[in-house]
């Protein structure tokens, strides 16, 4: 008998679920080798059931059949101007009936909203929810209708209505850059080197590369673009790229600062740099 069960009771006959196989070996030294060593075992002692353990694992199990019938039906987030909406299918009133079901948005995992019978959509968050939190994961949670201290929980990825995965990408290396290091990133992109991290895993998230006075405009001259343009063209023409993309999710995150002094300075470097930028990105693209 070979397989992946461990040797114990619950791996060979349940309730662990496991993969076994029974073969005739035909050769007798094998099979006898193999009887003399079963034989030098020892024998194994049946322990007493526990009623009220094996009460639970029948629960548990229960539970797990109750949520496979959850999961078989049609699941969906849709963001929209109003929030976000969990939108459940046809059929998953037989599993809503058979356990307690709740949902919860996965940044935000203290809020549940119960699924009741009959339910086909159920906001899980009201108003506009800022891209950068935006994902297509979920939060579930079952309670057994027979032992309440039985739960399970899991996170699903769903099928998204109304999500840009790229603009929400943008958005967090946006945030995570933050106003302190955008003329440090823009200088990284620029030499073509990751400048979101230090040389070393002990390195703080500071770069450390230039002094505190240095601005934009002694990084972006028109000498330091052909400089790098000309040392590797096709790679420069995509760092360009990928940097006018990410613009439009700087200046929202900017924009979105508290400080007042923070935002305008962060903003003031970004209106420095933006028609240059644009103005490189259009000649070399062959638009001008």
């Amino acid at each position: 008998m070979i397989g992946s069960a461990n040797l114990t009771k619950r791996g060979l006959s349940g309730p662990n679920a496991e993969a076994v196989a029974i073969l005739d070996v035909t050769d007798a030294a094998l099979a006898n080798s193999l009887h003399d060593f079963v034989q030098t075992g020892f024998e194994f002692r049946e322990r007493p059931i526990d009623e009220e353990q094996a009460e639970q694992e029948r629960t548990r199990r229960d539970l797990d059949e109750r949520i496979s019938l959850l999961l078989e039906c049609e699941l969906s987030l849709v963001y929209a101007s109003d929030g976000l909406t969990l939108s459940v299918g046809k059929g998953a009133d037989a599993a809503l009936a058979s356990a307690r079901f709740e949902v919860s948005p996965f940044l935000d995992p203290t809020t549940w909203v119960e699924l009741a019978v009959g339910t086909r959509a159920v906001q899980l968050v009201s108003g506009l929810v800022t891209i950068s939190e935006q994902t297509a994961l979920v939060s579930f949670r079952a309670t057994s209708l027979e032992d309440a201290k039985i739960q399970r929980s899991w996170v699903l990825t769903l099928p998204v209505t109304g999500l840009d995965e790229d603009k929400r990408d943008r958005a967090l290396l946006a945030r995570y850059v933050g106003a302190a290091r955008f003329r440090d990133w823009l200088r990284s992109q620029l030499d073509g080197f990751d400048g979101t991290s230090g040389e070393r895993w002990t390195d703080g998230l500071g770069f450390g590369q230039r002094g505190e006075g240095a601005r934009v405009s002694d990084m972006f001259t028109l000498e330091t673009m052909l400089a790098s343009w000309a040392r590797d063209p096709k790679s420069f023409e995509r760092r360009t790229a990928g940097m006018i993309a990410m613009l439009g999710s700087f200046r929202e995150s900017f924009e979105a600062l508290e400080d007042e002094a923070e935002r305008r300075a962060a903003l003031a470097d970004l209106d420095e740099v933006e028609p240059f930028l644009r103005a490189v990105h259009l000649a070399v693209h062959g638009g001008a």
